[in-house]
């Protein structure tokens, strides 16, 4: 299943060489750190081990347990407004051939609209959801083939439905855990037997499969492809005010996820990418990229290139192309596979220079004005990772960012021979508050296992998804902005002994944010500084990344005109272009740049001509 847009012009280099500067080459250097650095998984089970003192699994269930209607049972969860966690009594109210519909004790579910609900459960969503995407974890964790879909009040004003890994796990490694595969449906937003709660049904199915093929593939994919199980079960008007949404707000950055209630446009955007994903590359491609473990645009580049797809040109199709693709084919409206039911928005192109704030793989559509003109167009060389600057020197240490993730950083230091030690740092974080989590750990045995150590700026254990120790999120110092802080942990309790000493950033499911970045490391007792200068400073990285915080820039502008895509430019940090342009034609700005949520900066002068 292809189908291919016309293309008038190939995709071709902007105008000229340009020079390579001192910052050309910081950037491009962290270009190819990221693009090397794996992203590990976040393993429920090894950080037990380490922080929870587990050393053997309890025995696995071998037999489900036998549930009847009526029956009731505990089960706790989550605000996400006040981000704290009730426990709640449900009883079962129907058991279908794949799920047990559990509803929160004082609710009455209508029964003609649940059998409905739970009849089209079983016989079109289940069965059409997993031939797209994958099967579950079944029987899972229960020994139960069945999911258990539990109703309940007082999940969140902005919360449809939602998944939490946290459920598939033991108590013994997930302490928080209720021992089943899972999703939680918000009584207080949600009507039982209308399409918008069937629809979300199919939705969170997906993120449930999708955990056990690639757990930590990034959310936006992950959400595109939970809207397109829902249209593939029959719901698409379920995701017409999300579309609505983005076509109004195209400059949207397609991968990224803001906070719940700021993401329509986001799912507007992740799905129609992924509809037109599946209609030009077809399932099994679709498939594969559901269990690719690679991420992000990377993961789309490379399961593109196993199933071969090229373009009409016999190119090759990246991520990059196809997106490029999708931006025209947004705006030419004809057709992947259906048209959309309106443009996206557009603004008319001033006179004269203009500067242009530019989101990564979002775009701005720019009529221009009737009449003739000469447009020039400059992109500045480069942009930051994430808004800061290293605390001294050029270098810092940064956690990188992910869903589902666990990065670590990890030195040996000898502190024999010393009465007391303490270890100083500059620390700058930006980490979703109250789910996500930075430790600095010491480990006394060579990392078999681990404890969180208390900091002068560090929270308390405890709190939402944090049963590993003292930790680090939210926001560095005071500000409404991030600050770099100094910060300190004695460790006068291992002096006399060798240690390991590991920052660990740890992700949820869900949402991530610029993560922290680390300087000036100290421990004056052994004479050690570092300042991330030179080399790694005898630090082992798993996910993190010394870097100088800039990226080269990379800018797509296409020329749409008269139902084809006239011209297509690439221009790499800061290349110039020039064209000739005319009335009625418009101008797709997008940025390019992977691995930062951070926007470029871009000038147009358009002057008219004879």
């Amino acid at each position: 299943m292809r189908r291919l847009i016309p293309i008038a012009l190939a995709l071709t280099l902007a105008l000229g060489a340009v020079p390579i500067r001192a910052d050309d080459d910081h950037a491009a250097e962290t270009l190819a750190l990221l693009q090397a650095t794996i992203l590990p998984e976040r393993d429920r089970f090894a950080l037990a081990r380490w922080y929870l003192g587990l050393r053997e699994l309890p025995a696995p269930r071998t037999e489900p347990v036998l549930y009847r209607i009526g029956d009731a049972k505990i089960f706790e969860t989550y605000n996400l407004d006040t981000e704290t966690r009730f426990s709640f009594t449900a009883r079962l109210a129907w058991i279908g051939e794949h799920a047990y519909w559990w509803f929160e004790e004082g609710f009455t579910p209508d029964q003609d609209a649940l059998w409905r609900s739970a009849e089209r459960f079983d016989k079109r969503i289940y069965p059409t959801v997993r031939a797209y995407f994958g099967s579950e974890d079944s029987p899972g964790v229960d020994a139960d083939p069945r999911l258990f879909i539990v109703h309940a009040r007082n999940l969140g004003r902005y919360v449809a439905a939602y998944f939490s890994s946290t459920n598939e796990f033991p108590r013994a490694v997930v302490p928080e855990s209720n021992e089943h595969q899972m999703f939680w449906v918000n009584l207080d937003t949600m009507r039982i037997g209308t399409a918008g709660y069937e629809g979300t049904l199919a939705h969170e199915f997906q993120h449930m499969i999708h955990h056990v093929r690639d757990s930590n593939e990034a959310l936006w994919l992950n959400e595109g492809m939970s809207e397109l199980a829902a249209d593939l079960s029959g719901y698409r008007s379920d995701t017409s005010g999300f579309v609505r949404a983005f076509l109004n707000r195209p400059q949207t950055q397609l991968n990224a996820w803001p906070v719940l209630e700021d993401s329509a446009p986001n799912y507007g955007a992740a799905y129609l990418f992924m509809r037109c994903f599946l209609h030009r590359f077809g399932v099994d491609t679709l498939r594969a990229l559901v269990a690719n473990p690679n991420n992000d645009m990377a993961g789309i580049t490379e399961t593109l290139a196993l199933f071969k797809h090229t373009d009409a040109d016999g190119a090759p199709i990246t991520a990059e192309r196809f997106f490029a693709d999708w931006v025209a084919e947004n705006w030419l409206n004809n057709g992947c596979p259906t048209p959309l039911s309106q443009a996206p928005r557009s603004e008319l192109m001033k006179l004269g220079e203009n500067l242009l704030v530019l989101p990564q793989f979002g775009t701005y559509y720019l009529r221009v004005p009737p009449g003739r003109y000469t447009l020039t167009v400059q992109s500045e060389p480069t942009v930051q990772v994430i808004p800061t600057q290293a605390y001294s020197g050029d270098y810092f240490w940064w956690s990188n960012r992910g869903d589902d993730s666990h990065t670590r950083l990890t030195r040996a230091f000898d502190l024999r021979g010393v009465p007391r030690a303490t270890f100083t740092f500059r620390l700058w974080h930006n980490i979703e508050e109250n789910w996500d989590y930075a430790y600095l750990s010491v480990s006394e045995d060579g990392g078999a296992t681990w404890r969180a150590l208390e900091t002068s700026a560090s929270r308390p254990a405890g709190g939402n998804h944090n049963p590993y120790g003292a930790a680090f999120s939210g926001k560095s110092g005071n500000g409404d902005l991030p600050q770099w802080i100094a910060v300190s942990a004695d460790l006068s309790a291992y002096a006399g002994k060798p240690i390991l000493l590991r920052f660990d950033y740890v992700m949820d499911d869900a949402i991530n944010f610029e993560g922290l970045a680390l300087d000036d490391m100290a421990l004056p007792e052994i004479g050690y500084f570092y300042d991330a200068e030179l080399g790694d400073g005898g630090w082992q990285a798993e996910g993190f990344v010394r870097m100088a915080n800039r990226l080269p820039t990379r800018t797509l502008v296409q020329v749409l005109a008269e139902g084809t895509v006239k011209a297509r430019h690439i221009l790499e940090r800061d290349q110039s272009l020039r064209l000739q342009v005319t009335g009625g034609t418009v101008i797709a700005f997008s940025g390019l740049r992977e691995f930062t949520t951070e926007r470029s900066l871009l000038t147009y002068r358009l002057e008219a001509t004879r």
